[in-house]
């Protein structure tokens, strides 16, 4: 049996934040950057209401991910038409962990 889930997640993507330490007396705790939470929780609930009422799955995943970004405007008319040409996505690793962890 084949379930397919699609959706969108509206906004900019937030790469995946490294984590971050503090001291709470003699222990050492950590956590993710709030973006990156944010993030994650946005993800999730867009995959919750996808998937409806369905359980979350058991079994291995695949995923096709479609990212879109705005190109920035300090860019040079150069590199600005050279992006058509050759597609440079920075952090693209970093996107789909992101997305994968969020969901998952």
């Amino acid at each position: 049996m084949t379930f397919m889930v699609n959706f969108m997640v509206e906004g900019t993507p937030v790469p995946k934040g490294r984590p971050r330490f503090a001291r709470r007396g003699k222990f050492v705790s950590t956590y993710s950057p709030k973006t990156t939470v944010d993030y994650e929780t946005k993800v999730s609930e867009a995959a919750r209401l996808a998937m409806g009422s369905s359980n979350p799955l058991q079994t291995p995943v695949g995923a096709y991910i479609y990212i879109t970004l705005p190109i920035p405007a300090s860019y040079s008319k150069k590199t600005h038409t050279s992006l058509f040409i050759r597609r440079r996505a920075p952090d693209k690793e970093k996107r789909h962990r992101q997305l994968l962890q969020g969901n998952f």
